[in-house]
This record gives C-alpha cells, structure tokens and sequence, in this order.
C-alpha cells in the first residue's frame, strides 16, 4: 500500500493538471536565441524578397547586356519582363524545397544544426548573385536566386518550429510573431539599401547581396552559444537531461521548471504511444488532416493577400501613381517598409491578448476593403508607356486620387502587418504534436512559398493587361479566406497543443483513437484509455 500511495504520488507531480501554473519571465539567453535564429532566417528572407524592387531599371538594363554579349543581340521588352518576374520568383518557386528538406534536417540533426548548415546555402546564392555582372551572365543571377529560395524555405520551416518550442506558453504568441517582425525589418532593409545613393545604383546594385553573408555570419557566430530545443532534446533524442538543462538555461537558474518538464513528459508519453505519422496519415486521419488544411489555408491567405505585389514591384506602381520617378518614390518604398515595422511591431503584444483568430482576421478583412479600393484607385494609371487602360480616372499625377491610392497601400500593407502577416507562421506549428508536426509545417510553407511564386510571376503580367484591376482579384481571394477562416479556425489562445489538438477530433476520433482527451478539469491533459 505504501509503495502504492508512492507511485500515486509520483504520477500525480508529473500530471500537468495537477501542476500549479507558473511562468517564467524572459531572459537574456531567450533573448539571444530568439534573435539568433530570426536574424539568418527572418531578415534574410524579407531581405531577398524586396532586394530587386529598387534596382529593377538596372537590373533590367544588365540583362539587355548580357544577353546582347551572350546572343549578339538584346531582349526584347516582352522576353526582358517575362526574365525579370522570373528572377523574382524563382526565389519562391525553389523555396518549396527547402520547405521539404528543412524540417526533415531539424528532425535528424536538431532544429540549430539545422539552421546553421543551411547558410551554406545563402552563401552561395549570395556569391552568385553578387559576381553575376562581373561575369556578364544574367543566369549567375537566377541560379543564385533559386539556391537562396532553397535556403528560406528551410528557414521559413524550422525557424518558426524553434521558436515555438523555445517560448513560455505564456508568450508563444509574442515570440513567434518576432519571425514576421524581423521578416518586416528585412524587407525595410533592402529597400533602404536599396536607394540610389546607397546600394541600388547602375554599378552598385550587385553589392546588395553581400548584405546576405553579413547576416549568415552573424547568425553562425552567435547560435552554437544557445541552447538546442528542449522539446526536441526530450520528444525526438530522449534525452531528458540535456532537455532539463537546455530549458535551465532558457528560463533562468532560478525558474520553476515543473509545469514544462511535466508537459514535455506528458507530450512524450503521448507521442511514444502513437503509431508512426507517415504522408498517407497526414491526409487520411481526420484529426491530423482537419488543422492540416487550416494551416495551408492560412498559409495562403498570407501571400495571396497580394502583399508581396507591394513589395516587388511598389516602386513603379508609386512612380505611375505619382507621375515621377526617382528619390521621392524611393522614399514611399520605404515608407512601406517601416509601416511594415511598427505595426507588426504593435501587434506582438497583441497576438496573445486580442487572440490569433481575431488578429488575423481583422487584417484579412482590412485588407479585402483597401484592395478592393485600391483596384478602383489605380484601375486608370499604367505603369509604362505602352499601357493602356480602362478604368476610373482620378486625375494625372500628384492629384488627390493618386494620393489617396498610396494612403490605400499603406493602409493595405498596414492591415497586413496586424495579424496576416504573422499568425500564419506562429499558428501551424501550434496545431500538431511532436510526430506529425514536421510534415504539416513543411506543407504549408511548401503552400505559402508557392502562392507566394504565383504572385510575384502573375502579379506583373496581369498587371500589364488588366492595370490596377488586379486588386479585385485579391480582394475576392481575401473574401474567401476570411469566410472560411471565421467558420474553421478555432480560437487557440492559452490552449496547449493537447487542448488544440482536440479541438479537431470529434467523438467518433476519440473513440477509435483512445487518446487526446482534455480532462474534465480544462487543464493540460493527454489521456490513453489504458491508463483510465
């Protein structure tokens, strides 16, 4: 009976629920290792999505040169724009890769391994792209482009996973909207870089690109200093010791780690007790597959919002709305960037207070109404001289119109920068347990990089027939994801992924399944009906 009331006791200081809840603060080695995993991933990733949108005419002109050298003779304007939106978004169509290969590194060799191996990647995207004039090859360019989308769509997948299991549950939220924050801050970064004066001159623009090794080293100087993922130290390697001091040094000597050690024990227990979690389980568990397709909707819902049309090609929407080009447009690109900034930065308190759900879909909506007012705005205003379009004409150059169309993407970019542009990235990894994670993180960044691709390659060509027409297209899309979000997403604040994942399985799941039942308290609780 003793040894009894002994193992009862002992059962009952590993049962979260039995566990009182207390949180740690933030601490300086959180701090770095937040900061070391989004400074190679994150930035690098805003970084190379806004990277040519400055420079284009001299871009443009460089592939006239070489492929004049190359042939004998230069592009034509169709082949020269066609190249260019290529060059855009081979980065995003290569990205998918990485997406794949990404978390099944982070599985194998551990989520900082991972990242580190991976700027092997960047630096040889970033020596081809920065040598490609020297060598008067435009190709050097597009293969760099592509083996840098290769390395961003790793980071895209394994920065977010670290981040989530590295963070208190109390400010998973905030930690993980630091990934978009820093993605934000990239895209400031290549637009600033890339003024004129600065980087993004006629001979200078190749130089943008060894922007990308600074950040590569920075981050291999500082992540061998941080602890690995405890979640994935204990769940993954078994290594409870290792995951014990890895969390010690993430929350500070003196923090209670009880409540996380017996979560993590609890999820391990759980995840030896599944069958393995292959592709075909992906799709056709119904539990699995449910948060599935909201984690690739969401995915969606966050390039198909059309916000990297601003990013890309901002520069000649401002310069035709405004009727001018040069310095001031810059300075508009910019402004873009730094909204980008200060409202993702407003929100990361936010995430956890107002709730993911209704973050996202307040910035889903907003953004449906200033697209759907932006393609009336800009529908009269071509981009070039051999345009022609049918739309409202609000007045040539700096008229109120085209003044009220630039406050229309700032609103636009702002309404992004609420809630779309960062519950996507924190929420996937939230919705799935140690086994299936992986797999569904790397399908719906594989989902987001090629929505992604499809706007930055179609966004142009369209543009060029329809002008600024184009917005409806995405104000219907964002219609559609927020209808569809608001009935399927559940409201997953404060919930632990035990919590979440039951969210999703109905009784039929449960029976059939034995696990994942939340206990009657509402607390923390992975139950198998073998231990009932």
């Amino acid at each position: 009976m003793a040894r009894e009331g002994k193992e009862d006791e002992e059962t009952t200081l590993l049962a979260p629920a039995a566990v009182p809840k207390e949180e740690s603060g933030v601490t300086f080695m959180l701090l770095l290792s937040i900061f070391a995993a989004v400074v190679g991933s994150g930035i690098t990733m805003g970084y190379n999505t806004s990277v040519l949108n400055n420079p284009q005419v001299y871009i443009k002109a460089f592939f006239d040169q070489s492929s004049e050298a190359q042939t004998g003779h230069p592009m034509s304007v169709s082949e020269n724009e066609n190249l260019f939106a290529f060059a855009v978004s081979s980065f995003c169509l290569a990205a998918p890769v990485g997406a794949i290969l990404g978390p099944m590194a982070a599985s194998a060799i551990g989520r900082k391994p991972a990242l580190l191996l991976n700027n092997i990647l960047m630096v040889i995207g970033a020596l081809l792209s920065s040598f490609c004039v020297d060598a008067n090859a435009y190709q050097m360019l597009i293969v760099g482009r592509i083996v840098t989308g290769i390395n961003n769509g790793a980071n895209t997948a394994i920065c977010p996973m670290y981040l989530s299991e590295i963070a208190p549950s109390k400010i998973r939220g905030a930690v993980g909207v630091t990934f978009q924050l820093t993605v934000a801050i990239g895209v400031t970064m290549a637009e600033v870089l890339g003024f004129n004066n600065i980087l993004g001159g006629k001979d200078e623009w190749p130089e943008l690109f060894n922007v990308l090794l600074v950040l590569g080293f920075i981050q291999c100087a500082i992540l061998p200093f941080c602890p690995e993922s405890p979640r994935y130290l204990l769940i993954e390697r078994g290594d409870g010791l290792a995951s014990k001091d890895a969390l010690r040094a993430l929350r500070g000597p003196e923090a209670n780690l009880d409540v996380e050690i017996a979560e993590m024990e609890e999820d391990d227990r759980k995840q030896k007790s599944e069958p393995p979690v292959g592709l075909k389980e992906m799709f056709s568990t119904s539990y699995i597959r449910r948060p599935l397709i909201v984690a690739v909707v969401m995915a969606m819902s966050q390039q198909l919002s059309g916000i990297n049309a601003i990013n890309v090609y901002s520069s000649p929407i401002f310069a035709a709305a405004l009727g001018s080009d040069g310095d001031v447009v810059n300075y508009l690109v910019a402004i873009t960037g730094v909204i980008l900034i200060v409202v993702t930065s407003i929100s990361v308190p936010l995430i956890d207070k107002v709730g993911r759900k209704k973050m996202h879909l307040l910035g889903l909506g907003g953004m449906a109404t200033f697209a759907l007012l932006l393609s009336i705005m800009l529908s009269n205003v071509p981009t070039d001289d051999t345009q022609v379009c049918h739309g409202v004409d609000v007045g040539p150059g700096n008229s109120a119109g085209n003044v009220i169309a630039m406050i229309l993407t700032f609103l636009y970019v702002a309404a992004f920068s609420l809630g779309p542009g960062s519950v996507p990235w924190l929420i996937a990894p939230e919705m799935f347990t140690e086994g299936p994670r992986p797999k569904a993180v790397s399908i719906a960044v594989t989902a987001n990089w090629l929505s992604n691709f499809a706007v930055q390659y179609l966004f142009p060509l369209i543009q060029e027939a329809a002008c600024g027409w184009v917005f409806i297209i995405f104000a219907v899309l964002l219609t559609i994801f927020f209808v569809y979000l608001l009935i399927k997403l559940p409201d997953c604040d404060g919930l632990t992924t035990a919590e979440i994942v039951a969210l999703f399985k109905d009784t039929e799941d449960v029976a059939a399944s034995g696990q994942y039942n939340i206990n009657p308290t509402g607390n923390e609780g992975y139950e198998t009906t073998q231990s009932q």
